[in-house]
């Protein structure tokens, strides 16, 4: 940790520089949760949606259908092949009215997006989700946790 120049601020701690130091550190370069809402149409939603595997589709009697692609494994998952299921229908008046509040949240909520650390703010502007960041250090932070 010694090749960080910010870390020989934190040595006054301690045993807990090196914690102090992570903390620190993630709570700088990570950002809070935004769970506002931002006025979309359903076109914009389902592009949107397209990133993460899930579509609208099937538009009948003022309803859609939000189909989710999943990985399914067979014969003891050596065979793979992705089969979208129906998670949900949502009330649809038409691909150029906006969506309702309610209805983007409940549909993130139904396909697992909030449960891997998606908020909305990263769902409206694009980017990498807080999960991607945690995943891609998590042998480093399991290590640093054990110490």
């Amino acid at each position: 940790m010694d090749q960080y120049p910010d870390f020989r601020h934190f040595k006054k701690h301690g045993d807990d520089a090196i914690i102090v130091y992570m903390a620190n550190f993630l709570r700088k370069h990570s950002s809070k949760i935004d769970n506002s809402f931002r006025t979309m149409t359903y076109e914009e939603f389902n592009r949107k949606l397209k990133k993460y595997d899930i579509r609208l589709d099937n538009a009948q009697n003022a309803y859609i259908d939000v189909l989710q692609a999943k990985e399914e494994r067979k014969f003891f998952g050596l065979l793979k092949r992705n089969k979208e299921t129906r998670v949900l229908q949502i009330g649809f008046p038409g691909w150029k009215r906006q969506i309702n509040p309610k209805a983007v949240k409940n549909v993130l909520k139904m396909c697992g997006l909030f449960e891997n650390g998606l908020d909305m703010k990263t769902f409206y502007e694009g980017g990498e989700p807080e999960y991607k960041l945690i995943e891609e250090y998590f042998d480093v932070l399991k290590r640093l946790k054990d110490e």
